[in-house]
């Protein structure tokens, strides 16, 4: 109810402001424009290849908050254990953006990329292992390797947005939009996962989180492609 009232006091701000796109010169339709710039953003490796990246690292989380509070409960908590337990793993996110922050002064984002996707893979197996081989009853033996997980995340995500939305300047919007929604699609589909197999309990819930692993992994190559593109054209 309080996200409706919300929205509809954002539609009637929004009606209120004066259009401040610019008219292009050429008399060109809206529809001939966003057909253009959706062709653009698509055929962009790079951006699907991050957008990847951003999801399937955005998809193991939500894997992760859709099946923990059914687990939690099973094991015993209380409502008030399930909901103070978020504490750890968001100073954890917040922490891991501010180290990315720090060390972006030092190098270079391409080269920090791979390392925090190696610690969220390595968390995630962690994290599966854990679910697998034993019986699981406290949860901070999945707590505590998650918050790893929430710092690489945490620096993870700037990085990649940054990078799929950085050769649309022209269309800044259209792709930040584009990137949002590609990314929430697939957040879905590992939440409806955990969900249909819940009697699973919690190794369902890490197998779905471990395979998030594939779809960044997928992302990290196309981006190493264009990548390797992009230097082979500067070369040229």
């Amino acid at each position: 109810m309080v996200l409706f009232a919300l929205g509809i006091v954002f539609i009637a701000l929004t009606l209120r402001e004066k259009e401040s796109l610019t008219k292009p010169a050429q008399d060109t339709k809206i529809i001939d424009k966003l057909k253009t710039d959706y062709q653009q953003v698509f055929k962009s490796k790079k951006f699907i290849g991050n957008m990847l990246i951003f999801a399937g690292c955005s998809a193991a989380f939500f894997a992760y908050l859709t099946g923990s509070p059914f687990i939690m409960s099973a094991m015993g908590y209380t409502e008030s254990d399930i909901g103070l337990s978020y504490i750890p793993q968001t100073i954890a996110f917040v922490v891991g953006g501010y180290a990315c922050r720090y060390a972006l002064n030092k190098l270079k984002d391409h080269s920090i990329l791979p390392w925090l996707l190696k610690l969220f893979v390595a968390s995630l197996v962690v994290i599966f292992l854990i679910s697998w081989r034993t019986d699981v009853t406290n949860i901070w033996a999945i707590l505590g390797p998650f918050c790893f997980l929430a710092a690489a995340n945490g620096a993870i995500y700037p990085l990649v947005v940054n990078r799929a939305l950085e050769d649309f300047k022209s269309c800044s919007a259209t792709a930040a939009g584009l990137l949002n929604f590609l990314q929430m699609i697939i957040c879905f589909v590992a939440s409806a996962l955990v969900s249909a197999f819940a009697a699973s309990g919690l190794f369902a819930v890490t197998t779905v989180m471990l395979s998030t692993c594939a779809v960044v992994i997928i992302g990290f190559g196309l981006v190493w492609h264009a990548n390797r593109q992009a230097q082979t054209l500067a070369t040229a």
